[in-house]
């Protein structure tokens, strides 16, 4: 490979500690992977140290002593020791900062991987080589190689033929015609759903009609009984099913993505979108446009309420449209990336699990999993997480969509809950930040709302029961005031909903919502057990 000599860097200025992958293929020298597994373990600095099955039988059993894991590649009738490598090469590419290949019978010097650590991301330097034949790339490059060929992986069974095509792909980097700089971003869809069969065929329809149409359409489905799979697949979807899954969406994505990541190169797209949601057709291609922006670590939607649900849904679609006006004043500024819909590159969620690993955001799952799987609300503690590693997100005017509305009470207030209660323990858990600041204010002045709408109860009901009630003129402009609010901000909806909003009967709603926040911050501070 190519090696070029660079100036050593502290590993102590590194910002985290690398993750550095060695891969040890098991061929046919049993006697000889022991050492070089040893060898790797005595190392000053100690990487994941990887068997990749290649040919050599009982490999997984010869290595059972050693703190070391073994690939489980499915090798079919005549293929060879270049597919299973290839296998753990896409894979590993997806998640290391640099990924180290060391020959079975060789047993490196004890400081051979901190001076790969060194070179590769102490400069700009790309690859690395050791004795015996070590090899080693800078995990960034190799994602490139991997996504840039045409072949599934970069390594074709000859080393010879590996190093070639290395060698050419990196003087295309160098004079600035790489073959990755002008491929298309791969869009793909994933639709986590559990028993979705009313909404999953609309849902996948409207991606089918965006003007820019995502490459692939994965719907993953989590523990579903109904029709669910059935349906998807009648409207030409991939289907995803879960294994074991005990953590409801946030755990289908991450075995979804765990899966999907290895195979997207950096610049690529994944919409996560809700099963009972149906994106406006415009909503994929502006979203997309925004992420060539690499201020935004994500691209969500505003959405409307869907039909039905009676009066109970009318009031849903009133409070819908004023978020979504409220949005569209802030030019797209938003708190949270909603889980109705949103778009990511490929690039950020890697960030993301690889911040969880290095303990720079909350563990999650602790496996690298891009969602949080401890968390009431995934898709605010993710927003979160997207802005602790530097980037902004946005909901511009161009990504709409439709979701459902609560069809009862009961629903709306489970609904709710958990989304107040775990905006509240997203908070605590991060703590006060440059981030949380506005966040915590905002539940600072929630609480505050709280409080005086049970003082305002309070009193009427006290001025009831002692024929005290008197209109006073300071209050009646208060109330006039929150009128023409209640319908300047319904304005989306027309002139009909306009005046209806004048009767001021969204109190009940306002209401409603002030006893579910009451009831969500007295069950965070308490620690109630969560249910939902």
């Amino acid at each position: 490979m190519l090696s070029t000599k660079t100036e050593a860097v502290d590993l102590e200025l590194l910002p985290a500690r690398p993750r550095v992958v060695a891969l040890i293929p098991a061929h046919d020298e049993a006697a000889g992977i022991a050492g070089t597994i040893e060898a790797m373990i005595d190392q000053t600095f100690v990487p994941e140290v990887v068997v990749v099955p290649t040919g050599l039988a009982g490999a997984a059993s010869l290595v059972a002593s050693y703190p070391v894991d073994v690939v489980d590649v499915a090798l079919a009738s005549g293929d060879d020791a270049s597919v299973a490598f290839n296998q753990a090469w896409a894979q590993y590419a997806a998640v290391a900062d640099v990924v180290l290949t060391v020959p079975e019978d060789v047993a490196l010097p004890a400081n051979s991987v901190e001076e790969c650590v060194r070179e590769l991301l102490g400069s700009e330097h790309s690859t690395w080589s050791g004795v015996g034949g070590a090899e080693a790339i800078r995990g960034s490059v190799l994602r490139d190689v991997v996504n840039g060929f045409d072949r599934p992986g970069p390594w074709f069974g000859d080393p010879a033929d590996f190093d070639a095509e290395l060698t050419a792909w990196l003087a295309e980097v160098a004079d600035g015609s790489a073959r990755t700089r002008d491929r298309a971003a791969t869009i793909v869809a994933l639709l986590p759903a559990h028993n979705e069969e009313d909404g999953i065929a609309d849902a996948i329809r409207g991606l089918r009609n965006q003007t820019r149409p995502p490459d692939r359409i994965v719907v993953v489905a989590d523990n579903c009984t109904d029709g669910t799979i059935a349906i998807s697949l009648a409207e030409g979807a991939e289907i995803v099913e879960t294994k074991g899954n005990r953590h409801k969406k946030a755990g289908a994505l991450n075995q979804a993505l765990e899966a999907l990541l290895p195979t997207l190169a950096d610049d690529d797209v994944v919409l996560v979108q809700d099963a009972d949601s149906a994106l406006d057709e415009g909503f994929l291609e502006c979203a997309e446009g925004y992420l060539h922006d690499r201020r935004f670590g994500a691209i969500g939607g505003t959405f409307r309420g869907g039909e039905g649900a009676g009066f109970l849904g009318h009031l849903q679609r009133n409070e819908y449209a004023r978020y979504g006006r409220d949005v569209r004043r802030l030019r797209g500024k938003c708190l949270v990336v909603t889980g109705t819909a949103a778009t990511f590159r490929v690039k950020t969620l890697r960030e993301i699990g690889s911040a969880r690993v290095a303990g720079k955001l909350p563990p999650g799952d602790r496996r690298a999993g891009v969602y949080d799987t401890s968390v009431l609300t995934e898709d605010n503690e993710l927003t979160f997480a997207i802005r602790h590693l530097g980037y902004e997100v946005l909901s511009p005017a161009g990504c709409t969509l439709v979701t459902e509305v609560m069809e009862t009470w009961s629903d709306l207030w489970k609904q709710r809950l958990r989304w107040k209660r775990g905006a509240v323990e997203n908070c605590f858990q991060y703590g006060l930040t440059r981030v949380t600041w506005p966040y915590w204010g905002r539940q600072l002045l929630t609480l505050l709302g709280v409080l005086v709408t049970f003082v305002y109860l309070g009193t009427l009901l006290w001025a009831g029961l002692t024929g005290s009630f008197t209109l006073q003129p300071f209050w009646l402009a208060v109330s006039l005031i929150f009128v023409v609010e209640r319908v300047v901000t319904v304005r989306d909806r027309g002139w009909r909903h306009m005046l209806a909003a004048a009767v001021m009967y969204e109190l009940l709603l306002d209401l409603f919502l002030q006893f579910v926040h009451a009831k969500a911050y007295f069950d965070a501070l308490t620690g109630r057990q969560r249910n939902w």
